[in-house]
């Protein structure tokens, strides 16, 4: 397949962007269970490949350290559904699972799913993770298991979940698969022949259902790794209709989901429905390394891709609440760094909590320092449920981070107060002097009542976006 098709494609999926269970498989509930215990307006789903799970022989080599650096990792993420590729060992998932509540998960060798003989126990293998506060599993087997070859031994797992909402319920499909790998015209035609008979299978899906694809794709989607010569292999899944390459904007910027790669080949793309879409605010590349030492040699050579899937059947309740000057009240100043090390005030930054089960907006709301108002928040900017927003005098923290060239903290005598749109008191902390290169931040990020202290009793200098400890 040449190169001269991918502009028309780039162009076309450019447009795509901004313009009841199946047979057989794992039966875990019931269609008609209470819905009105599953509480959320959008869901947060992940793709990572954490190389060689549980085979210290080929991977990682420290099998403790890989799974509690992977904790860390997820509770960084907190996401509500992870698509993991390449796990190997069972017992190593079952600990990871372990240290975490209201959790669930399987791997695609689970004997209790439809065509799960298709995989052997020290072979890499899906596996998919889910808030059960959240979701609800309906079903969940190994698909074209009988095109084994094109995914090179690693056939597709997919499972239905049920979202709900209040008193409005929403199924959704999810199938997670890991290609071919290298740039090879041999691989390049596996993966090609993958994504058809994958895309065929999604087209015979109902209409109605919403479908989520996340995985190691091992190419990329507007062009391939194989070479000027060949577009992507993907062209075919994306030809469905309204399905949607949710990461194509990290394509279009060449931005690598890989430690030593140059393009991005961990994946999402979705079919979109009148009832559920991907936020168009939603895409996130996590990149633990600041947080997790020698994190390609102890974790993965991969890093965990990430979306918002949001629904129409929970909008009304959606714009209600995120608008509402209630939610702003609730918000907590967590950390602030006033005194940059060295000399480069770019590294200066404000961290807000938001201990809530909702988004909330932060049209207008305000912070200031002792002189003046440093910044003034514009329209659409947003925190998540129980997540971290940092404004930051230009540094690019990882996560949610906005940016301001008028943050200008003073290293003594100054205070960062947090008001409302409507002027009225959040939030304030205020210091007499400061250490260079060290943050402030409350004993308990998530508490009001918390006093303050300087990170270092955490053991580090500063953690903008994540949780000290």
């Amino acid at each position: 397949m040449k190169k001269n098709r991918v502009g028309k494609l780039v162009f076309s999926l450019i447009g795509v962007l901004f313009g009841g269970c199946a047979q057989g498989g794992l039966e875990l509930s019931n269609q008609d269970s209470d819905v009105q215990a599953l509480q959320s307006t959008r869901l947060k789903m992940t793709t990572w490949n954490i190389e060689w799970f549980g085979a210290p022989s080929l991977g990682p080599s420290d099998d403790d350290l890989q799974v509690s650096n992977v904790v860390d990792v997820m509770s960084e993420l907190k996401s509500d559904l992870l698509a993991l590729q390449e796990v190997v060992s069972v017992g190593h998932f079952e600990d990871l699972l372990a240290e975490f509540t209201h959790y669930e998960g399987l791997v695609a060798n689970d004997n209790r799913l439809e065509g799960a003989g298709s995989y052997y126990s020290r072979e890499q293998k899906p596996a998919l993770i889910w808030n059960t506060e959240k979701l609800e599993l309906l079903d969940a087997k190994v698909i074209l298991t009988e095109n084994d070859s094109v995914f090179a031994g690693r056939p597709p797992l997919e499972a239905r979940f049920l979202w709900g909402h209040q008193n409005a319920a929403q199924e959704i499909a999810v199938i997670t698969f890991h290609a071919k790998a290298f740039s090879d015209e041999s691989s390049w035609l596996r993966r090609s022949q993958a994504a058809s008979v994958l895309g065929q299978y999604v087209k015979g899906l109902e209409a109605s259902l919403p479908v989520v694809v996340l995985g190691d794709f091992n190419d990329d989607l507007d062009e391939s790794i194989a070479g000027q010569a060949f577009a992507s292999p993907y062209l075919e899944l994306l030809d469905i209709e309204r399905m949607v390459p949710v990461t194509l904007p990290l394509s279009l910027a060449n931005t690598t989901t890989t430690v030593n790669g140059s393009k991005p080949v961990d994946h999402i793309v979705m079919r979109q429905t009148d009832s559920a879409r991907a936020a168009v605010d939603g895409l996130s590349l996590f990149r633990p390394e600041a947080f997790v030492d020698s994190y390609a040699d102890s974790t993965s050579d991969h890093y965990p891709v990430s979306f918002l899937l949001e629904s129409n059947e929970f909008s009304p309740d959606v714009d209600v609440e995120i608008n509402s000057t209630e939610g702003q009240a609730t918000l907590i100043l967590t950390e602030i760094l006033a005194n940059e090390r060295g000399s480069d005030a770019t590294g200066e930054f404000v961290e807000i909590y938001n201990p809530t089960d909702l988004r909330v907006n932060l049209e207008g709301m305000k912070i200031e320092d002792s002189l003046t108002i440093r910044h003034v928040f514009s329209n659409g900017a947003q925190i998540e449920p129980e997540g971290f927003l940092v404004v930051s005098a230009g540094e690019s923290y990882s996560g949610n981070t906005v940016t301001t060239e008028k943050l200008g903290l003073n290293n003594v005598n100054d205070r960062v107060r947090l008001t409302t749109r409507e002027g009225e008191f959040v939030d304030e902390f205020g210091w007499m002097g400061s250490t260079d290169g060290v943050s402030f931040t409350r004993m308990d990020e998530s508490s009001k009542d918390s006093e303050w202290v300087e990170h270092t009793l955490f053991e580090s200098f500063f953690s903008p976006g994540r949780w000290h400890n």
